[in-house]
């Protein structure tokens, strides 16, 4: 109860957002989200593969999440949350079994 109290605070608008990211044996095709390929064993005629997707469409989910949440927060404190997100921070726990998307995730913000 304490966490989530503490969560839900309407000033704090950081925000931890929980991602996994399955590439490995999952991996069949590369593809943009939305593609409406998704008939990985074939069930509806010709199978496409199981897709994959580039870290940037997970970062930029992870951003529009951040954002939504800082503007949610500021409402509910009535403006007083940082209307830039400055001083807002969003953090990644990450899964994965991939060790190359922890790299891929860091090089944006290390930029």
């Amino acid at each position: 109860a304490a966490v989530s109290s503490r969560l839900l605070r309407p000033r704090d608008c950081s925000i931890r957002v929980g991602l996994h990211v399955r590439r490995g044996d999952a991996c069949q095709r590369w593809a943009a989200p939305a593609d409406g390929a998704v008939d990985p064993e074939g069930d509806c005629g010709t199978a496409v593969g199981r897709p994959c997707y580039a870290t940037s469409h997970y970062l930029h989910a992870v951003r529009s999440l951040a954002r939504a949440h800082q503007a949610r927060s500021r409402s509910h404190a009535g403006g007083a949350a940082s209307a830039n997100g400055e001083g807002c921070v969003t953090t990644i726990l990450l899964a994965s079994d991939s060790p190359s998307v922890a790299l891929e995730l860091a090089a944006p913000v290390a930029g």
